[in-house]
């Protein structure tokens, strides 16, 4: 929804992805929409600190 994914390592295939999406301008415009709609939803900094404060309480549980 958000990307396209490429082996590791593997620079033919990042290239190939790359050139796809410069010659798919509407996959293009639907990832970068994706995506932007991922960060604005997942990745606020309210979000991002319920998080941080979830994962600091479940720590501190496993050493009790």
């Amino acid at each position: 929804k958000t990307g396209l994914l490429v082996p590791p390592e593997d620079p033919e295939a990042l290239a190939a992805a790359v050139v796809d999406l410069l010659k798919n301008k509407s996959l293009a415009a639907s990832l970068r929409h994706q995506g932007r709609e991922l960060v604005l939803r997942d990745f606020t900094r309210e979000c991002m600190l319920e998080r941080t404060r979830e994962i600091y309480e479940s720590v501190l549980r496993e050493d009790q």
